[in-house]
């Protein structure tokens, strides 16, 4: 990364050192041009100043700062180095406030839907955001589904979360039964209590004679 400020041979890279001209911090910010002085971190050492940041796409950001790019969240490093999730992300209406188009096709803020193999997802301002697997040339996906706790289910489907049932609607919605499931002895002897108001009985095995 290079910050150059308004004059073309005042550059700087991470590590250099930019030597204090005069003693206003003033003359400072106005030597780097439109740069948001205030947004990075200024290291002081005796007269001499330094700037930690990371560019990305013509952008500068503080050390720490996530941001995003278009769908994908990134965030700026430690060593000054950027990183981003890599989702694929459909193009902007900015016009449209709700729903998504994608390849011709209209869905609602929250839908999930097929594109051969992989899952999008429809968040909102026209973005859709999806996996980027590599299909087999003879997949058939179906872009009727709902997604629930990262596994995608078609749409008519049922299926069983622990002691639950759920179903997949056709508005790509997932309804589950709501049970309490018991998980160990002491949850199962806890719900017997509460149903039956019976006393917790420990069961042993008969003594032998």
């Amino acid at each position: 990364m290079t910050i150059c400020g308004t004059d073309s041979s005042d550059c700087l890279t991470p590590g250099d050192m930019l030597y204090q001209k005069t003693a206003s911090i003033g003359e400072i910010r106005r030597f780097f041009g439109l740069f948001q002085w205030n947004e990075y971190k200024l290291l002081a050492s005796s007269s001499k100043y330094a700037v930690e940041a990371c560019s990305y796409k013509g952008k500068y950001y503080k050390i720490g700062e996530s941001f995003y790019d278009d769908c994908n969240n990134c965030f700026c490093g430690d060593s000054d180095m950027v990183q981003c999730t890599f989702m694929f992300c459909s193009k902007r209406d900015l016009g449209k406030k709700e729903g998504c188009s994608y390849k011709g096709k209209e869905y609602k803020v929250g839908a999930s839907f097929y594109d051969d193999c992989n899952t999008c997802r429809c968040s909102g301002n026209d973005v859709v955001a999806c996996t980027k697997m590599l299909c087999p040339v003879d997949y058939k996906g179906t872009e009727e589904v709902c997604v629930y706790k990262e596994q995608v289910y078609k749409v008519g489907a049922s299926f069983k979360d622990r002691c639950n049932t759920c179903f997949c609607d056709t508005k790509n919605r997932v309804s589950c039964t709501k049970v309490l499931c018991p998980t160990t002895n002491e949850d199962i002897a806890k719900l017997r209590l509460h149903l039956t108001n019976e006393k917790i009985v420990t069961l042993s095995a008969p003594k032998k004679d």
